[in-house]
């Protein structure tokens, strides 16, 4: 809700009153979260606090929403001085309470603490969604602590809890992004023993890996495997693989998973065609770059300067000065172009 809705609900609001209309707790409800999005907390708390001078008793999920706003704001203070006053009133946090904070604290690596909220869930008999468990896995990846990330999915197994393919996603990625390939790879065979079917984005980071450490074989297989299964890659995907060709040399392949893409009908951006531009300009095909240059162009797309520079250091290397002053004089924000 933006300030200038806020505003109209509080006039809708205290006309409603002026008019002898009883407000209950669901429209109380409603405008309290409208503020919790806008940010608007200390309007949101003295609603509260109104709501209970007038006779009506906040909930949970009332409460909630000015936890889910101060968690994301990152003041913890705050949330903990809302659950002081949901006690005081006999309310119990939710599953969606624990949530909110978990969220927060994963997000910000205060994993001990988001373990210490997740053993307080199950003391209560409130049961962790796996949405819950995911959040603290991420957080686990984006610290590098795998082992305790796969302790996590083994202990979710362990208590009949079903990981799904988000959970090992995120491990996969992780892996993957520190180039840790082995381990992306056996995570993703236990995965699938598990019963748990890839997508795009699991296949993507498996790609992108085996690409950053040179193993092209890998990643044109798990690309080809992606296909077989019936998984239509995304454009993330599509530029990964054409990358991987390209910087491999391999041009044919890459430019006939590119029109493979074109039949799927996704509509390539600035930086598949930089990368297929850099590819032929990088192995002197300048006829064919500049074709594609000119494809490129009359789409209406801006290249950018990472397309110009392959481009003049194309016509460099071929001794064509005049065509590398042309493109370097084109190039729309006159940025420095380096030569290599």
């Amino acid at each position: 809700m933006k300030e200038g809705d806020v505003d109209r609900a509080f006039e809708i609001k205290n006309t409603m009153v002026a008019r002898g209309i009883k407000l209950n707790l669901v429209t109380y409800n409603a405008i309290v979260h409208g503020l919790c999005k806008a940010g608007e907390m200390e309007r949101a708390v003295n609603l509260i606090n109104e709501m209970i001078e007038i006779g009506i008793k906040p909930e949970i999920q009332t409460y909630n929403y000015l936890i889910e706003a101060y968690s994301k704001e990152g003041t913890m203070d705050k949330v903990s001085e809302v659950l002081v006053w949901m006690n005081e009133r006999n309310l119990p946090p939710s599953a969606y309470t624990f949530s909110a904070i978990i969220n927060e604290l994963s997000r910000t690596g205060d994993l001990e603490k988001s373990n210490l909220l997740l053993e307080n869930m199950s003391a209560r008999g409130i049961a962790p969604s796996v949405a819950i468990y995911t959040t603290i896995v991420k957080g686990y990846v984006k610290e590098a602590k795998f082992e305790e990330a796969m302790a996590i999915l083994d202990g979710m197994w362990e208590k009949g809890i079903s990981p799904d393919v988000f959970c090992y996603n995120s491990v996969i990625t992780g892996f993957s992004k520190l180039r840790r390939m082995e381990e992306a790879r056996t995570c993703f065979v236990e995965m699938r023993k598990k019963g748990l079917i890839p997508n795009s984005y699991t296949f993507g980071g498996l790609i992108n890996g085996y690409i950053e450490i040179g193993n092209m074989e890998f990643a044109e297989s798990y690309f080809m495997e992606m296909l077989d299964q019936g998984i239509a890659p995304d454009l993330y995907n599509y530029t990964s693989i054409i990358d991987g060709l390209c910087k491999n040399g391999n041009l044919t392949e890459a430019f006939s998973i590119f029109n493979r893409m074109l039949e799927q009908n996704l509509l390539p951006n600035v930086h598949i065609y930089s990368v297929l531009i850099t590819g032929l300009s990088k192995n002197g095909k300048l006829v064919e770059a500049m074709r594609i240059f000119s494809k490129f162009s009359d789409t209406g797309l801006v290249a950018d300067v990472y397309t110009y520079t392959s481009l003049v250091s194309g016509f460099c290397k071929q001794g064509s000065m005049l065509e590398a002053l042309g493109f370097m004089m084109k190039c729309p924000k006159r940025v420095y172009i380096q030569i290599s």
